[in-house]
């Protein structure tokens, strides 16, 4: 019975200790907030959080419709030609979105794709130099004093995130109550990394496959002459100017059909799978694919009788000599060089990743 009562001695003992205990957190918890902030000064340090994460937002949103460059400054435009139509960007309503593979406009072809350590760095200075203009004026106004030191930052891209640190000391004081804080770190709920890494390996496909030159040009045999013949005594005559329409109307139909192998749409029929391509990985995200007649385009038709009005096939059979034939065949034989860009939209209904790269026939 002694020992027993020793026992329940005890453990009242510890129950009185841990009720203080929690009395004590919760009183400390009331003054200075869970971080241990004065609870009068955490919302200018919850401010500057937040601030943290509107500019990342920012920044990701600029990478996403820009190729993945935020800054993109006068100096790093380059003209396109009559030889080569296409600048170093792609206007695409409005957003210049650089090209990741195009013709110069000497007629080289260029390439600028962003690594993700390049989007990273960019990513940071961008919230750097953003910090700066973070309004305190609410909280001077209720006679807060707020300082801190020019921010260092560092970002991490992830599948769905993207990590912020930003090393800034921040000090707030009001009355008698003072307060400091050297590290924020944020994770912004962001695809851009898994975006990224599908636009990279649409791109490398192209680069090694060609898919999008092959598709141009099964458009070119479908709705423009190229070979052949008419049984006409008369010749053929096309309008260059129409061949021309007609070829941008197939280019912008066939190309806006291309699928990439997943489950981010149906197919209405198997002919349709002609337009799947197959990136090795089965895509569950959306992917758009844009040309439109209004874009930058190069097309040139060379031929015996062909120039910027008329595209002609002159008949055979009418020569002396001929006739023992019994008619007159019109044959022709054009070639087509052209070029034009597509741009390629990765997203989701929350945010977008997006390149343009030209295809060459």
């Amino acid at each position: 019975m002694i020992n027993k009562r020793g026992q329940l001695t005890m453990f009242v003992i510890v129950a009185v200790i841990i009720v203080v205990i929690i009395g004590i957190y919760f009183l400390v918890r009331g003054q200075f907030g869970i971080s241990g902030i004065p609870t009068e000064l955490l919302p200018v340090f919850n401010y500057y959080g937040a601030c943290i994460e509107q500019e990342t937002r920012t920044a990701i949103d600029l990478a996403g419709t820009q190729g993945g460059y935020i800054e993109i400054s006068e100096s790093d435009y380059a003209p396109g030609s009559e030889y080569a139509p296409f600048s170093s960007q792609l206007n695409f309503l409005g957003f210049p979105v650089p090209y990741w593979y195009y013709i110069a406009g000497n007629g080289l072809v260029k390439e600028q794709v962003p690594s993700k350590i390049d989007i990273e760095k960019d990513i940071a200075d961008y919230v750097e130099t953003k910090l700066n203009d973070c309004n305190f004026d609410s909280f001077y106004a209720q006679g807060f004093n707020i300082n801190f030191n020019k921010p260092e930052v560092r970002v991490k891209i992830g599948n769905n995130k993207v990590d912020v640190d930003v090393i800034s000391n921040l000090v707030v004081s009001k009355g008698e109550e003072s307060a400091n804080k050297k590290d924020f770190s944020i994770s912004v709920n962001s695809k851009i990394g898994k975006f990224y890494d599908l636009a990279i390996k649409i791109y490398n496909k192209e680069k090694k496959d060609a898919f999008f030159d092959n598709f141009a040009a099964d458009v070119l045999r479908l709705y423009t002459p190229i070979d052949g013949g008419e049984i006409s005594c008369s010749g053929k005559i096309w309008k260059t100017g129409d061949v021309i329409n007609d070829l941008k109307s197939g280019l912008e139909a066939n190309i806006a059909a291309i699928k990439f192998k997943g489950s981010y749409y149906g197919l209405n029929d198997k002919n349709e799978k002609y337009y799947v391509v197959d990136l090795g990985d089965s895509i569950d995200e959306n992917i758009n694919l844009i040309y439109a007649r209004n874009m930058p385009t190069k097309i040139e038709i060379a031929g015996e009788n062909v120039d910027d009005q008329l595209m002609i096939a002159s008949p055979v059979g009418l020569q002396e000599g001929l006739g023992i034939l019994g008619f007159c065949y019109s044959p022709y034989h054009f070639v087509y060089d052209f070029s034009f860009p597509i741009l390629v939209q990765i997203y989701n209904n929350e945010e977008i990743f997006q390149f343009p790269l030209v295809a060459i026939v």
